[in-house]
């Protein structure tokens, strides 16, 4: 696999940055950002054109650490990341891998697994590009019951997560499919769709009016948590 150009390591332990860095130059990474503030990442990540972020969970940046960067990553940006870390405890791993990294891996590594998991990353991320390209028009397959169902993006509303399933709400009809509104989100037309909730994504030509806690499509009030408010920035 070709080798990304642009690369940044998210880290605040000096030692293993040096470890990881070295590691990448010795297999053909090139340009390699290195920064210690979630925050800082943040802004670097919507700047720069970055092909793979490198996130250890415990940065020292006060109520933004390395999970904090994956939801604003999730929310606001479109580049794959994976968790480097020392950090052992269930609970932090559980919040962890809710932000769907495309890999969780302990400290120290090792840098087979590591190289790895970066080109496995790659790798998966880049189909999912191919195939929201694919799905402009956004066909979906109804894995129920051996059904297969095709939508075209423009009939959709909204989409609704109840349970393990996703309700898909057209003008008409409510489609159930046996999915999570994360994976779907990965093959939606950013252009067109924008999640509000953490259960709820909706198509935004069809909001008739919002505000900072629902919109309305079609006379459905659809929550909006504040963690997406910025999602509604350009409606």
């Amino acid at each position: 696999m070709e080798k990304p150009k642009n690369i940044l390591i998210v880290d605040d332990q000096q030692f293993n940055n040096n470890r990881v860095i070295s590691l990448l130059k010795l297999h053909g990474f090139k340009k390699i950002y290195e920064i210690s503030s979630a925050q800082e990442a943040l802004d670097l990540i919507k700047k720069e054109q970055l092909d793979i972020v490198i996130i250890d969970i415990d940065l020292k940046e006060k109520g933004r650490d390395g999970i904090w960067l994956a939801k604003q990553i999730n929310i606001e940006q479109s580049v794959p990341f994976i968790f480097l870390t020392s950090n052992l405890a269930k609970d932090i791993r559980k919040k962890a891998i809710e932000t769907l990294p495309f890999a969780y891996l302990i400290k120290p590594f090792n840098p087979n697994e590591l190289l790895a998991n970066i080109d496995l990353a790659l790798h998966k991320f880049s189909q999912s590009k191919n195939r929201k390209e694919k799905l402009s028009g956004f066909n979906l397959l109804k894995d129920g019951e051996n059904d297969i169902l095709k939508i075209s993006s423009d009939e959709i509303l909204y989409l609704e997560s109840i349970g393990n399933h996703v309700l898909i709400h057209t003008k008409n009809v409510a489609y159930p499919l046996n999915t999570s509104v994360k994976d779907l989100l990965l093959n939606l037309p950013d252009s067109k769709f924008i999640q509000t909730h953490e259960g709820y994504i909706v198509n935004s030509s069809e909001i008739s009016k919002f505000n900072d806690s629902h919109v309305i499509i079609h006379n459905s009030e659809i929550p909006v948590s504040e963690e997406y408010l910025d999602q509604l920035d350009d409606l």
